[in-house]
């Protein structure tokens, strides 16, 4: 038998703590509990490349050390939020485009959810979002 994942998980049926009965996939997790620490994963990854980008120039002058930090600060949280955010609006604007000649719009499956039957509003407002989120990001 294959070695199960080694996340504790509470089992509802039997009222109590037990391990995950899926396989490994990932060292000693399943996929399923792999998920969970991707933000984990990705903010140490992030945390090791700044701090081997500040250990280059840790003997610089303060007023220097503290624009490389603005810097470093301003790449890693605020250009990829907007390059995130500019995927977003680029993936609504291919589901507007290929949905758009569709029965589903004449049904109101997820557009009606957001902003009504009508379309042309959904679109123009996307459009308008994705256009500011690649001006930012010239």
């Amino acid at each position: 038998m294959a070695p199960r994942c080694s996340v504790i998980v509470f089992d509802k049926s039997m009222n109590r703590h037990r391990k995950c009965l899926r396989g490994q996939n990932w060292k000693t997790i399943c996929s399923c509990h792999a998920r969970r620490f991707v933000i984990k994963i990705q903010a140490a990854w992030r945390s090791y490349k700044t701090r081997t980008r500040i250990n280059i120039y840790k003997n610089l002058p303060t007023d220097a050390w503290r624009l490389i930090l603005e810097n470093i600060h301003h790449k890693n949280n605020v250009l990829q939020l907007c390059k995130s955010y500019k995927c977003v609006y680029e993936r609504r604007m291919n589901r507007i485009k290929n949905t758009r000649g569709t029965g589903m719009w004449g049904n109101g499956m997820w557009a009606h959810r957001e902003y009504g039957k009508n379309w042309i509003d959904l679109y123009i407002i996307t459009s308008a979002h994705l256009n500011y989120y690649r001006n930012l990001l010239i």
